[in-house]
């Protein structure tokens, strides 16, 4: 081999000697990229698996919940007879005013202004009946004055009309309540019913961003999920 050819197959092995090199390291680089893809996508993936699980899961325990035609079991309640008042009924040993009180009406002094307001004097009570829901039908309160006399009522008259009324009665007394497994007694009431000074507090208890999302607060879920 000629001295030319020598020198020329030398500086061809040194030109070609790092690209060989640097084509492995290029190589090299690229499959530790692929598998650190492929391990992040597969993390990937079990993120969203797990997310749609939970999600699936929460979803399930809401609709367990409110999903159904009734959200609760009210308490069955045991209810005395109502207490009947009428020209020539003797209530000297009945306790009128203490069983206004365990009925929930308030001693006003002199005049009643409501419902649920009572004022006794000198021969007479005044009662503002409350409103109540009897079996025949729903029962809407007037405020009636009792002439009483030595424990004898002697005259009934509705104070709206002016009339006098034959028979009135006062609601009956709740004297006992069944509960269920759970424990459980609420009264439903209309949300215009609710203080709005309580209102305040359950959302600032229960759910501070309530008025933030729209309905659906991914943070308020998180957290209420968390054992």
């Amino acid at each position: 081999m000629s001295p030319y050819r020598r020198e020329r197959e030398r500086f061809l092995k040194k030109r070609t000697a790092p690209k060989k090199k640097k084509k492995a390291g290029l190589a090299a680089r690229a499959r530790r990229m692929w598998r650190v893809a492929k391990v992040v996508a597969i993390l990937v993936v079990l993120v969203l698996l797990a997310l749609v699980y939970h999600f699936h899961r929460v979803d399930r325990m809401i609709e367990a919940k409110f999903d159904r035609p009734r959200k609760w079991d009210l308490p069955s309640r045991i209810y005395s007879d109502a207490e009947y008042l009428y020209p020539g009924a003797d209530i000297s040993g009945r306790d009128i005013a203490a069983k206004l009180d365990r009925l929930g009406y308030r001693n006003t002094g002199q005049s009643i202004s409501g419902p649920g307001d009572y004022a006794m004097a000198k021969g007479r009570l005044d009662i503002h009946l409350h409103d109540f829901d009897y079996p025949e039908g729903r029962f809407s309160g007037f405020p009636v004055r009792l002439n009483i006399d030595g424990g004898t009522i002697r005259r009934i008259t509705n104070l709206d009309s002016n009339e006098r009324q034959g028979l009135v009665r006062l609601e009956p007394e709740e004297i006992a309540s069944v509960f269920n497994e759970l424990m459980e007694d609420r009264t439903v009431v209309k949300l215009s019913q609710v203080p709005a000074h309580l209102v305040e507090a359950i959302i600032l208890i229960e759910d501070e961003r309530f008025f933030e999302h729209g309905g659906i607060d991914p943070i308020g879920i998180q957290r209420t999920s968390r054992p």
